[in-house]
């Protein structure tokens, strides 16, 4: 176990303290390090004495949690990150966290979200230990299909750089607190896939609720609820079928309503129109197939026509806008 000390002197173990870590005090050994298993960064130590680097990791289920101290004052700089958000609880020390034009300063009691799409620009303090916790993406458009049948229109966006502390994320912060102590002592959480499926859906339930995004009005749980029945019947029409052709007339006969009403409920209920429903769903689809490792060697072209994609530029065109990559680049980075 590694111990760290506070302005008191007194010792604290390392969160996932339990688990493999990575050791080292050379910048180059650190960068290379991160690169691998958390974040491209270019890192500086302003301090003479330089960096006692200590790093943790462990999975579960999607998420990837990092246990990390630097030992020293720390200047990094981070690219986009294609489509993994990070959550940071710091636990000791301060970090100034810059992305766009925003910055705000984090400290024990805080959460912060940092989209993947921009850069990230940190400086934190010596004594400065978090838990950081990565979460793709897909798991997030998983997590709001199954609870509420929602397939997301654009990318979720979270207001940059969302800072809060108090009341208001206590039951977020338990339930993380909880997760690395499970993972550090491998109790049974972690351990069994259903009830870690349950411990991630929480997790990315309460980010949904608890932080503004572009999506909070519509993921509400209250506004889902309230979808007239003959959307709701859409939705289930298109999930069955999506990997067929549908016309926006063939949808609102096969519900009973107009294509104009069925058309104005969607953007009232869903914020989207029914063909992008059905477009966003194919994708999401698609990069199931893709970044499923049971699913080896994938055909693109083939995967492109199980999701109802008949032309593969156009696939390949509309899965880029979605997710930031080709399909190509996907099944590389899997392979990876």
């Amino acid at each position: 176990m590694h111990r760290l000390h506070n302005a008191n002197g007194q010792s604290r173990l390392m969160p996932l303290s339990n688990l493999p870590s990575f050791m080292a005090e050379d910048t180059e050994l650190i960068c290379d390090h991160l690169k691998a298993s958390y974040r491209p960064s270019v890192i500086s130590f302003p301090d003479y004495r330089g960096p006692h680097f200590v790093h943790n990791q462990a999975d579960f289920g999607p998420l990837t949690f990092h246990s990390i101290h630097y030992g020293s004052r720390a200047l990094i700089k981070s690219p986009p990150t294609q489509d993994m958000y990070l959550l940071v609880m710091p636990l000791f020390g301060s970090g100034c966290f810059s992305q766009g034009n925003r910055s705000v300063v984090a400290k024990p009691g805080d959460i912060a979200v940092f989209n993947p799409s921009d850069s990230l620009e940190i400086e934190l303090s010596k004594s400065f230990r978090q838990i950081a916790i990565q979460l793709p993406y897909q798991a997030i458009c998983e997590n709001i299909y199954e609870q509420l049948g929602y397939v997301l229109e654009t990318p979720l966006l979270f207001t940059p750089l969302v800072n809060v502390r108090g009341k208001s994320t206590d039951s977020l912060t338990a339930i993380i607190k909880l997760m690395v102590d499970d993972l550090n002592t491998h109790q049974a959480l972690c351990s069994n896939r259903y009830t870690a499926q349950h411990a991630v859906n929480m997790v990315i339930s309460l980010l949904l609720n608890q932080f503004e995004s572009n999506y909070k009005d519509h993921l509400s749980l209250e506004k889902q609820g309230c979808r007239p029945k003959y959307v709701r019947r859409a939705e289930d029409y298109i999930r069955e079928n999506y990997d067929t052709p549908i016309s926006l007339k063939q949808l609102a006969d096969a519900v009973g309503i107009t294509p104009r009403s069925l058309q104005l409920g969607f953007r009232k209920h869903l914020a989207t129109t029914p063909s992008n429903y059905l477009k966003r769903l194919r994708l999401e689809r698609a990069r199931q197939m893709l970044t499923s490792p049971s699913l080896t060697p994938v055909n693109i072209t083939q995967v492109a026509l199980c999701c109802g994609f008949n032309h593969l530029s156009n696939f390949i065109k509309y899965y880029k806008e979605a997710f930031g990559e080709t399909p190509s680049q996907t099944l590389t980075g899997r392979a990876s």
